[in-house]
């Protein structure tokens, strides 16, 4: 049995998920060592945007007892978005879980930062795979995102 559990969050968790991101990234060298980084985290994931974006899509967290230590967001259209794991919890089963109930909530495409290869190989591990280069990646930090479809079946 693992030592966490999923529960659906709103912007009552957007102070914990704001600080769970801003750990996250600066403990990823491919995301704590870009210049865009700052903007990408001020758009997104200051206390304000999560709020707003935790109203706006279905979100679940994962807890250690009552301490957020994973995030996944989906939006209408299937979007899966904001899949963030404490770093001392990765590996354990967490962003598995996550990603796993973004599917069973809806969620069929995603766009990972092709130097996040742990991210590509969990979304393999759940049956996405490589649609093309995101066009679109409207906060991308100059990098070619892939775009990841779970085919339906």
């Amino acid at each position: 049995m693992p030592d966490f559990h999923l529960s659906p969050i709103d912007s009552r968790a957007a102070e914990a998920m704001s600080a769970l991101v801003h750990d996250v990234v600066a403990g990823t060298p491919h995301y704590a060592t870009h210049p865009r980084t700052p903007v990408f985290l001020a758009d997104w994931y200051e206390p304000q945007p999560c709020a707003d974006r935790l109203d706006a899509d279905t979100a679940f967290g994962a807890f250690a007892g009552d301490i957020l230590i994973g995030t996944v967001l989906i939006n209408g259209d299937g979007y899966i978005s904001g899949l963030y794991v404490d770093l001392l919890w990765q590996g354990r089963g967490v962003g598995s879980a996550l990603l796993e109930r973004a599917v069973q909530a809806g969620g069929w495409n995603m766009s990972v930062d092709p130097h996040g290869e742990a991210m590509l190989a969990l979304a393999a591990r759940h049956g996405f795979e490589f649609d093309c280069i995101d066009p679109d990646k409207i906060h991308s930090l100059d990098r070619d995102y892939r775009f990841l479809v779970r085919p339906a079946g």
